[in-house]
């Protein structure tokens, strides 16, 4: 029996100390114990990404150089345990991997570019979005990503990738509803790799339950089309080429009014296309370097007819478009 009772208080009095730790504000996180050995704490930011009362602290990190002549970086979020007087590691981004490969390689020479934080879901916590670039011998590549903490389980929310430097992002809206807008280069099929046609933006949002790209400003009119010129040497034809049509995409914007066999030999639209030593008829070109809603106007002949053509263009993510930027193809382009 005094056994029993020892036991009960020895219960009781833990959890009363519990309950009086749970009241009180978690301590600073020991960064030193935290982040990986010999690392180097670069930026620390705080946000309520699981919900609970006490934010997460969010870090990043740099090591020592390494076998592979890198100086490795890191990226954490530590979550506060007012029940066990601790922080915890909940992500880890060169743990966490995506497709076999950790979203930051500590053997690859890596820059964080951008760490913000979203309410990208209709709920009491914010996400962690953050864009990392990545440099080998193939060039360069840019990852965005959104991590959602649902309970404290970190998991990938959304990504995206481009083979660029030249990538921002920012998040706008009001505080109880936010999207995300990305800026990444957009390469037309006859632009030179280093001279995209312009930039271009997309946003992403909550759709049906997921995140989703809501708006994307580049154009799409639901062509095949090839330079009137094009030879061996010129497969898709000279910069100064007019564009033969060779097919159209059902219940694109184009449908409505080309026909196969056309020929496109100018166009009025709001924006000029500014790229020389292009890789073929630059006319491609003028329409990639509009935008997603823009009404422009085509001269065309059709047959030993003159005739002008206006319609307003689409977009990449409409049901009829492609949802990515058309690759180049040796015998037409999709426009």
């Amino acid at each position: 029996m005094r056994y029993l009772a020892a036991l009960a208080l020895a219960l009781a009095t833990a959890s009363t100390a519990s309950s009086a730790r749970a009241g009180v504000a978690a301590p600073e996180p020991n960064l030193a114990r935290l982040v990986p050995a010999n690392y180097r704490v670069l930026r620390v930011l705080h946000s309520r990404l699981s919900g609970q009362s006490e934010p997460e602290v969010v870090v990043t990190s740099v090591g020592p150089l390494n076998r592979y002549a890198q100086h490795p970086l890191d990226l954490q979020v530590f979550s506060w345990d007012a029940i066990a007087y601790r922080w915890n590691v909940i992500f880890d981004a060169q743990k966490t991997r995506h497709d076999s490969t950790p979203l930051i390689d500590p053997k690859a020479a890596v820059l964080i570019r951008q760490v913000a934080f979203a309410r990208l879901y209709a709920a009491p916590r914010r996400q962690l979005v953050f864009s990392v670039s990545a440099y080998g011998g193939s060039g360069v590549v840019t990852q965005v990503f959104v991590v959602d903490f649902w309970s404290a389980d970190a998991r990938i929310a959304y990504r995206w990738a481009d083979p660029s430097s030249s990538v921002a992002f920012r998040v706008a809206g009001s505080e109880t509803t936010q999207a995300l807008t990305v800026t990444g280069p957009y390469q037309a099929v006859v632009d030179p790799l280093s001279k995209p046609v312009r930039s271009y933006q997309f946003t992403v949002g909550l759709k049906d339950g997921f995140l989703q790209v809501l708006r994307d400003d580049r154009p799409w009119l639901g062509l095949f089309v090839t330079g009137t010129d094009a030879s061996p040497s010129s497969s898709l034809g000279t910069p100064r080429s007019h564009l033969r049509v060779l097919g159209i995409i059902t219940h694109s914007p184009a449908s409505a009014v080309f026909h196969t066999g056309d020929v496109i030999v100018g166009l009025t639209a709001p924006r000029a296309a500014q790229n020389t030593d292009l890789l073929g008829p630059a006319l491609i070109d003028k329409i990639a370097a509009q935008h997603a809603g823009d009404r422009i106007s085509f001269a065309i002949h059709r047959g030993d007819k003159y005739l002008r053509l206006t319609l307003r263009l689409g977009s990449l993510i409409d049901p009829s478009g492609p949802s990515a930027a058309p690759t180049a193809n040796p015998n037409f382009a999709l426009v």
